[in-house]
């Protein structure tokens, strides 16, 4: 059951606009048994017939889903969204030591030239003020294998590492970059990405 609950949460996340923040995803702990509830839902009564116990607990990841893909991340982060880029939608969640941006650019296949733009956009930005240096990465999200770039970013005291990845999912291609303040340990927020990663089978 506990598969099953958990790929019900993802289906269910499928319906969200592109602008809205995914819902917290709360459940029942009853006697030892989970029983996912959302909220103004009715639940049918006979689930706890014979209970000892009834807990409700909200679990501590949000699940972001947007077309065949979707991922965890932690429930406390924060969340922005803009649409202004003509070609599909841009997300930014942001915890204490990580930022991960997600853009979606639809009807596009060729996800390593948009991935090849964005890296050199990044190092012109940076040029004038800083050094950066930039290396070939790879990843498994999931169970799906990417080809990177991890740039490494120094502004004074400041560095700063980004890896960016990209992927072909159904129709559209994804851009994912994920930064860092150099040395620092991996965040809960990256491990979630890459540890939960789907793409839904056409």
């Amino acid at each position: 059951r506990a598969n099953d609950d958990e790929n019900d949460i993802y289906r269910k996340a499928v319906a969200l606009p592109a602008s809205e923040r995914p819902p917290e995803i709360y459940y029942l702990k009853v006697d030892d048994r989970k029983v996912p509830v959302e909220l103004r839902t009715p639940i049918n009564v006979k689930l706890f017939e014979g209970a000892k116990t009834i807990v409700l607990h909200v679990e501590p990841y949000r699940v972001f889903k947007y077309g065949p893909i979707s991922f965890r991340f932690p429930r406390e982060y924060s969340w922005r969204t803009t649409d202004q880029n003509p070609l599909g939608p841009t997300w930014q969640i942001e915890g204490p030591k990580v930022g991960i941006m997600v853009t979606c650019y639809k009807d596009t296949e060729e996800h390593d030239e948009l991935r090849r733009a964005i890296i050199d956009r990044i190092i012109d930005a940076y040029r004038t003020s800083g050094k950066v240096t930039e290396k070939k990465l790879s990843a498994n999200l999931g169970e799906t294998k990417l080809e990177g770039i991890e740039l490494r970013i120094e502004m004074g005291t400041v560095h700063l590492r980004q890896e960016i990845y990209s992927i072909k999912a159904g129709k559209d291609s994804f851009v994912f970059l994920i930064q860092a303040v150099d040395g620092e340990q991996p965040s809960e927020g990256r491990k979630m990405l890459f540890d939960t990663f789907k793409i839904a089978k056409e």
